[in-house]
């Protein structure tokens, strides 16, 4: 092969590329490639629930930008992808400490499982949610509302 027919096929394959995302981009606008991509999204955020969520990586891995996950995640869960995956995280986190024996297990540990580095915010956003601190589910006092955040029905918002 030479060196002009190498650069045409590589220019072939380039194009052939960019129609497809040009392809997918209207799909999403029009609304009928929106919710697949918010349930491939969410599919994503919960295979790696332990992981923090790099929107950069996700967006790649579902060939799309940034400000089309938004609008098409919002649209059909009523929330940010990052939002989404620190509250079912925080879920996570609140079922394990629910269910642990406070001899054995520890609130900080339990937080830094679910990628909760900021121990602070952890028990901010924790007792936001749930109405008691980490501490206190830990222990068996159910004193805050009990209630468990629901994340993740698909719905269409607007």
């Amino acid at each position: 092969m030479t060196a002009e027919q190498h650069l045409l096929s590589v220019f072939a394959e380039v194009l052939a590329t960019a129609d497809l995302r040009q392809s997918s981009r209207q799909k999403i606008r029009s609304g009928r490639g929106a919710e697949s991509l918010a349930r491939h999204a969410r599919e994503l955020i919960h295979e790696n629930l332990h992981e923090p969520l790099c929107m950069v990586d996700l967006c790649d891995s579902l060939n799309c930008k940034q400000r089309t996950l938004h609008h098409a995640f919002g649209k059909y869960f009523g929330a940010s992808p990052s939002a989404y995956h620190k509250n079912i995280r925080l879920n996570a986190a609140r079922r394990t400490l629910l269910a642990a024996d406070s001899e054995t297990t520890s609130v900080t540990q339990t937080a830094i499982d679910f990628g909760f580095w900021h121990l602070g915010r952890f028990s901010v956003d924790y007792r936001q949610i749930f109405g008691e601190s980490p501490s206190e589910t830990l222990a068996g006092r159910v004193g805050g509302s009990g209630r468990r955040v629901v994340v993740g029905q698909l719905r269409k918002v607007g």
